[in-house]
């Protein structure tokens, strides 16, 4: 929750820099500072912290343009998409390490913790060069934690279902330098309750409530951070460690008592660039993926399900924005990325060669160019990727040995904008994004089974996008401020790449005709004489399909829900002995949408109501929070057959000195 202690006017130097407000140490930046004709939002350290019980997810549906789907349980399936596009569409970054790609091409947000993050960048329609090729969606950068001061950092929050959260951190400035480190533990049975139709949706009669069965789990994370200075450079080198043991709950129908899985992540980053003007940048990153899944008593109905899958990426990046005289500036940006993997040992009788490899190199110019008067600023982008894609061999169940050829693609990418300041609290923005997206080992090769079968002549999918946006950041006078961002977007996509059922038993990745996306976002944030803080934020988005078969041309896009909007009033109060008091209703919609590409069945809309009162001491030194969640106890779900939490209560108390 958001507690209003200190207000400030925008800055109004540097013309056509981002607007920023700070509210109770937060940035309300609209933009981050990277790729700056692209529409984006930057959430900072104390709207993050905010967000550590729901996490990531959570954060994300506060963001214009994003939406989020959860499995319902810890460390689950829990994915993001930015401005309509898919999960594989959009690129999620720790640091510059993708958390997506892989075999399956998109990232598990349920896996980040956010107590080791500092801030969170949002990009719509596009991305700064130094991330590789522009995104059809967009892309989400996690920032790390910060090594700015001396600072330590204690949490511990228990609530429903025997929910813990212990974490702790220190921050160590020196005098070249300094170290970080932070460690985060959580555990949960995760047994809540929910109303189970029984398979049949039309038929009352046999509903019936149930706990959530072998939904158990415990999650770790740690972070480990240093900087180095030498004269006129600094190097900082990254290590993240990340861990989930737990139940491997099924649907809603299905509630399986012994599988489980546990998952490991490692990465490992350096970087090095200059300490006062970062004009350049170089780095190089190192990452290590293990999931390992067990059905004993084979409760999924597929023999055999036990699976044990790695992967291993390698890479680096370079970049530079050299600058003229005249104010020119040339963004520049290489970036390479091999990522080796064994989707699944249980398919292959020896570990070496791999079972498929991936090398991504992606070349990135741009042009940076402020107008005279420094009104506006125009910026390009152009970018080419080659990605080679081969799997070393494929070995089916029933032994057969099948060795693809490799697929190898060269595909250019571009971005065109410009900014334009007529008033110094007002920025209007424009921008064209045409963005693609290579196929995943996943939908080129398959599984390596029955399920899935492979298809290696899939196209590329690409997009053209058009959007427009204004960001009005007035001072109103008598301790009233105002952030006001607003954008509206039209998409055209080509080629997409959906699993469609080939026969009774299988499903395939092909290439569909295509969709068009129009859509609109906008986020208000009104605050008043330190004390009261109004925050709203709503997307529309109108997606269709466009398609050769009559049951599919003009139905809505699987999994985009047409309206989504969130509203939060928070009350902050003063109080004797340097406490304060404070108080936030949020409330969030979401409209049904459909899980297939007919139309037929759908989820669902969302409405949930949350509750939050926080005590604190001493400027947030000390604080204890509370907040009930699903106060109306809505059963709710993103996907189908997976029901989310009811109304449940969590606690915590946090310090920082």
């Amino acid at each position: 929750m958001v507690a209003v202690t200190a207000v400030t006017a925008m800055a109004a130097a540097a013309a056509v820099s981002p607007p920023v407000l700070e509210v109770y140490g937060q940035r309300w930046t609209v933009r981050p500072a990277a790729a700056p004709t692209v529409a984006a939002t930057t959430e900072e350290r104390a709207v993050v912290v905010e967000h550590l019980d729901e996490g990531l997810t959570g954060l994300l549906q506060t963001v214009p343009g994003v939406a989020t789907t959860d499995d319902g349980s810890l460390g689950g399936q829990q994915r993001t998409a930015v401005r309509g596009a898919s999960a594989r569409q959009t690129g999620v970054f720790l640091d510059a390490v993708p958390l997506g790609g892989g075999f399956d091409g998109r990232a598990n947000i349920g896996t980040v913790d956010l107590f080791g993050i500092e801030a969170v960048d949002v990009w719509r329609s596009g991305a700064p060069e130094v991330l590789g090729a522009q995104p059809i969606g967009g892309a989400i950068r996690l920032q790390t934690r910060s090594i700015e001061r001396r600072e330590t950092q204690l949490r511990a929050a228990y609530g429903a279902w025997n929910t813990l959260h212990l974490a702790g951190g220190h921050t160590q400035p020196l005098r070249r330098g300094g170290v970080l480190g932070s460690v985060s533990w959580r555990r949960t049975d995760g047994n809540f309750s929910y109303r189970s139709d029984n398979g049949t949706a039309f038929d009352p009669s046999d509903d019936q409530t149930l706990r959530r069965g072998n939904n158990d789990g415990e999650q770790f994370d740690g972070l480990i951070k240093a900087r180095v200075e030498a004269g006129d450079l600094q190097m900082v080198a990254m290590h993240s460690a990340y861990g989930f043991r737990g139940g491997l709950p099924g649907n809603g129908l299905r509630q399986p008592t012994v599988a489980d899985r546990d998952e490991r992540r490692f990465i490992s980053t350096v970087a090095l660039s200059p300490r006062n003007r970062p004009s350049w940048s170089a780095g190089m990153y190192h990452a290590q993926l293990r999931q390992r899944q067990r059905d004993p008593l084979q409760e999924f109905g597929i023999a055999p399900n036990d699976s044990d899958n790695r992967a291993m990426r390698l890479g680096g990046w370079g970049s530079a924005s050299p600058r003229s005289a005249h104010g020119l500036e040339w963004p520049l940006a290489l970036r390479i990325d091999a990522e080796r993997y064994d989707p699944n040992e249980r398919l292959s009788a020896a570990p070496d060669p791999p079972n498929a490899v991936r090398l991504a190199t992606s070349l990135r110019s741009g042009l940076l160019a402020p107008l005279p008067g420094q009104l506006v600023r125009l910026s390009a982008s152009l970018g080419l990727d080659i990605v080679r894609s081969d799997v070393a061999r494929i070995e089916t169940f029933g032994g057969q040995l099948l060795v693809p050829d490799p697929v190898v693609r060269v595909r250019p990418d571009a971005h065109v904008g410009a900014d334009v300041r007529p008033m110094a609290d007002l920025l209007l923005r424009t921008g064209y994004t045409w963005a693609g997206r290579e196929p995943t080992l996943f939908e080129l090769f398959g599984d390596g089974a029955f399920v899935l079968p492979a298809n290696q002549v899939l196209r590329p999918e690409s997009a053209h996008t058009l959007d427009a946006g204004a960001t009005w950041t007035p001072h109103l006078g008598r301790g009233v401020d105002l952030l006001l961002d607003a954008a509206a977007f039209a998409s055209w996509h080509f080629d997409l790449i959906q699993f469609v059922r080939s026969t009774s038993d299988t499903f395939v990745a092909r290439n569909q005709d295509g969709a068009r996306l129009l859509g609109s976002e906008w986020r208000l944030r009104l605050a008043w004489r330190q004390r009261l803080l109004l925050e709203q934020t709503y997307d529309w988005l109108d997606a269709r399909q466009k398609s050769a078969q009559a049951a599919e041309q003009g139905k809505p896009l699987p999994l985009r829900a047409r309206h989504r909007g969130r509203t939060a009033v928070g009350w902050n109060e003063p109080l004797p002995r340097d406490l304060s008091a404070g108080a936030q209703v949020r409330f969030r919609i979401e409209s049904p949408h459909t899980v297939d590409t007919t139309g037929t069945v759908r989820v669902p809309g969302r409405r949930q109501v949350d509750l939050s009162a926080r005590l604190g001491w001493r400027e947030g030194r000390l604080v204890g929070e509370i907040t009930l969640y699903n106060v109306m106890d809505r059963q709710q779900m993103d996907l189908i057959a997976y029901p989310l939490p009811g109304r449940h209560l969590m606690g915590s108390l946090s310090s920082r000195f």
